[in-house]
């Protein structure tokens, strides 16, 4: 078998987790999960919109398994070794409300804990060793082992897949909110055609360039994708921004603070995690009152669309009703939805020095036939201009970019 070694750092904390939704260390199921996923935003650009064709091309490097038709193996497998992996246990003394645990709050991440009036790692969420988050620090060896026929272009592209999953995004739970951050230090086994240890912005776009080189061979006809996420210059936004943070709790609390902010009120955006009562002017405008409570520098509140729809569906407001995207099915019924964020966050390393990578795939927001619903009325939806325009570049001035 041919063999590539990629020795992975965690940049910052990871949840990952097994068939109980409890902490299960690092899983390969689920590395394998977000490479199929990168591998589909970079082929998309080639092959379109049609996911029947992207499935059918994916399926000849991640396998098929189908009942009705012939399987198809995958062109890998892999393994980790080496583990040197430090954790956040489930008996961290607490830690203050802020921007960091606002990001990783979703899903419970963290619990609110009455007697400290801090945050802790959830309990409920650990494993055996009372295990609840791998901490940033950590260290692993991921082996690819090739089976026999797999071409060095076919090996370029399944391990570049996991390259831009480290470069774009993140593993685990809240991976687009930072969780999850990983970086490859370093290459062991076959030469790649990239360089899977930069991680500057130049770097990774001539990675891109690479990959979609290998791609270029294989489709005469390169058609992007609208439908959903590729990796296009139509709808592919990539922007870094440089700190002078050197510990991640630092960064992602001023991240957090100032994207919780902006999420309230992005006239005025004020830094910070609101106390009780301080909603977001989605909520506000869903209710139909008659101005923002916490918004005096929205001026045109009656042609207001929602905003907060466009960092991922379902929410749930404080009245326990739901945002919500729906579709009508057969027999009047209604099939709910959801829509994952289409903008992702992660943190590398670049010189002792942690930087914040953005991602933006403009896609299309919602399939054909939805909507956004708030109880039995529909509700507008911002462009995707509202982040490209105003949110990216207000985060980029506040975090020093």
């Amino acid at each position: 078998m041919k063999t590539v070694t990629l020795k992975i750092k965690t940049i910052t904390p990871t949840f990952m987790g097994g068939g109980d939704g409890k902490f299960d260390e690092i899983r390969t199921s689920e590395i394998k999960g977000m490479l199929r996923w990168w591998f589909r935003a970079l082929a998309g650009s080639f092959v379109g919109n049609d996911y029947k064709e992207l499935k059918k091309y994916e399926g000849r490097f991640f396998g098929i398994a189908d009942a009705k038709k012939s399987s198809q193996k995958s062109k890998f497998k892999l393994l980790i070794t080496n583990s040197k992996l430090n954790f956040i246990n489930r008996n961290t003394s607490g830690i203050p409300l802020n921007g960091y645990t606002y990001l990783g709050i979703g899903n419970v991440i963290f619990k609110w804990q009455k007697e400290s009036r801090n945050f802790i790692p959830n309990p409920n969420k650990s494993g055996i060793q009372g295990n609840v988050l791998i901490d940033a620090g950590s260290t692993f060896d991921l082996e690819f082992f090739f089976y026999p026929g797999t071409t060095k272009e076919e090996i370029n592209l399944i391990t570049g897949s996991f390259y831009l999953a480290t470069a774009l995004g993140g593993f685990g739970l809240r991976a687009r909110k930072c969780f999850g951050s990983w970086q490859i230090i370093k290459n062991e086994g076959l030469d790649l055609v990239f360089n899977p240890t930069d991680y500057t912005k130049e770097g990774i776009e001539k990675n891109i360039g690479h990959l979609k080189g290998i791609l270029n061979k294989e489709f005469s006809n390169p058609t992007p994708a609208t439908e959903y996420p590729a990796i296009d210059d139509s709808q592919f936004i990539f922007e870094v921004i440089q700190t002078n943070e050197t510990d991640y709790k630092a960064l992602l609390d001023n991240f957090g603070k100032h994207y919780r902010g902006f999420r309230v009120c992005a006239e005025k955006p004020k830094p910070g995690v609101p106390g009780t009562g301080i909603h977001t002017t989605d909520f506000d405008y869903l209710i139909n009152a008659n101005k923002p409570k916490n918004c005096d520098g929205l001026q045109n509140f009656r042609n207001y669309k929602v905003r907060n729809a466009l960092f991922g569906l379902n929410i749930v407001y404080p009245n326990k009703k739901i945002l919500r995207l729906e579709r009508p099915k057969d027999n009047n019924e209604k099939e709910i939805l959801r829509r994952a964020s289409p903008i992702w966050f992660s943190v590398k390393e670049i010189y002792n020095k942690l930087n914040l990578h953005i991602v933006l795939f403009k896609s299309r927001f919602a399939p054909e036939n939805s909507k956004v619903k708030f109880d039995n009325r529909e509700a507008q939806v911002e462009e995707y201009t509202f982040l490209e325009q105003r949110f990216i570049p207000y985060i980029k001035k506040s975090l020093g970019g």
